[in-house]
């Protein structure tokens, strides 16, 4: 008996297009993983900022200092000239604006770096778990047209509208 083998250049096609797909599919979960990761380390490089400024207060005199020298913010607001004598008040008390300012500014810095992690998180999430989440989607859909419709009396196209289905 003869035996022939048919070759389909339509399956070898198809069979590169699927290896393809699946090192892609491979490469964007390996980026997820990685995107949740540096989110993660992000977040917790964030988290011992924060704990160390609650520690050490001093640490936000670099940012005092910078705001100063940008903004001269302290000198407008406490030294201003006497209208009555035109002298500088030099007996005023030690209270920094820009003390204030700094504490604000860091802690809207930390709010956005922490939003910032937070996303590459869930985008890696997202990455790393399509096919699970799509699984999981098409599950969902099968269980609501079970209630709906009963097992496997889903309407087809064909029938007529006021048939119902056997």
């Amino acid at each position: 008996m003869a035996r022939f083998e048919f070759h389909d250049e339509n399956a070898e096609a198809a069979e590169r297009l699927e290896r393809t797909t699946n090192m892609l599919q491979m490469g964007m979960r390996g980026f997820g993983i990685a995107l949740m990761i540096i989110g993660a380390v992000v977040m917790l490089r964030v988290m011992y900022e924060g704990w160390a400024l609650y520690r050490h207060p001093e640490r936000i005199g670099y940012f005092v200092t910078a705001i100063e020298q940008g903004t001269n913010l302290d000198q407008v607001t406490f030294n201003r000239p006497d209208e009555a004598t035109g002298l500088n008040q030099s007996n005023a008390p030690p209270f920094r604006i820009a003390y204030f300012a700094a504490w604000i500014i860091v802690i809207l810095l930390l709010l956005l770096v922490c939003r910032l992690a937070l996303g590459a998180i869930r985008t890696g999430t997202d990455l790393a778990m399509h096919d699970a989440r799509m699984r999981a989607f098409v599950k969902l859909l099968a269980q609501q047209g079970y209630t709906i419709h009963g097992p496997l009396s889903a309407p087809s196209r064909m029938d007529p509208p006021g048939r119902k289905p056997d």
